[in-house]
């Protein structure tokens, strides 16, 4: 399984491809205009593209950006508030229509009040944040975190505020992965009990019945099938993965699919 979440990592998964991050900060700020909302769909603050506000401070520069093809879309905001100045390393993401902003790996935002998901497992869904799957599911039984990735630009060295998570359910034989702070992956082994909500399959069922159910043109170039499994696009950016792992057993995997 863990060759497998690097693959998807590596070649699947894309967050937001900000291609305003390489640009400037006025085209970074007009991507990012408008309101935004806490996990539970409550107003939370403001970014003014015309002014470069964000509620009572002022982001007078973006800097140490990357957007480049790995999963890490990360840039250090300088904003201005009180006579004072602050360096907030922050993370954009896209997850279907919703834009997400994430302070620090910790504090996560996003542009709509609801986030759109095609399926969901136990209740569980792509862009629920840490807290929000804890409530559904309980503590978890293990939790690992990935060494933060190493990131130089413009002669500056940091870590990345990623904070690659993954959470163990043992009595539910189900894995969430997290980055910045909202799932990107959910691992359901065969004998869990667990469904996808929507179409009620499970890693039982064969990848010609995953086809029939999401309706997924096996022609398209993001459809792919080997001997160890297929991978099933099911919407824009999320995909499912049938087959067995390096152990031979039998999962399924729901995650975050590339965007062209």
């Amino acid at each position: 399984m863990k060759k497998l979440v690097k693959l998807l990592l590596i070649t699947m998964f894309c967050a937001f491809s900000m291609a305003a991050y390489a640009a400037d900060k006025a085209e970074v700020l007009e991507a990012l205009d408008g309101a935004w909302y806490n996990p539970d769909g409550s107003y939370a603050f403001k970014i003014d593209a015309k002014d470069s506000s964000i509620e009572e401070g002022k982001i007078v520069d973006i800097k140490h950006a990357i957007s480049d093809d790995t999963i890490y879309t990360e840039a250090t905001w300088v904003i201005e508030g009180e006579g004072q100045q602050v360096e907030v390393r922050t993370a954009a993401d896209r997850i279907g229509d919703t834009m997400l902003i994430c302070f620090l790996g910790t504090d996560s935002f996003q542009n709509t009040e609801k986030i759109d998901y095609p399926e969901s497992v136990a209740g569980v869904y792509i862009g629920m944040t840490r807290d929000q799957v804890k409530e559904k599911l309980g503590t978890p039984s293990n939790s690992t975190m990935e060494v933060p990735y190493v990131i130089e630009r413009d002669g500056v060295e940091y870590k990345s505020i990623a904070n690659l998570i993954r959470d163990e359910y043992k009595e539910k034989k189900m894995e969430i992965d997290y980055l910045y702070d909202r799932v990107f992956g959910i691992y359901v082994e065969k004998s869990s009990a667990e469904k996808l909500d929507k179409s009620g399959l499970t890693a039982v069922n064969s990848a010609e019945e995953f086809v029939k159910a999401y309706d997924v043109n096996t022609g398209g170039a993001r459809y792919m099938s080997d001997e160890n499994g297929t991978i099933l696009p099911i919407d824009d950016d999320q995909f499912i993965w049938v087959g067995k792992t390096s152990k031979g057993e039998e999962a399924i995997y729901l995650s975050r699919h590339a965007v062209d």
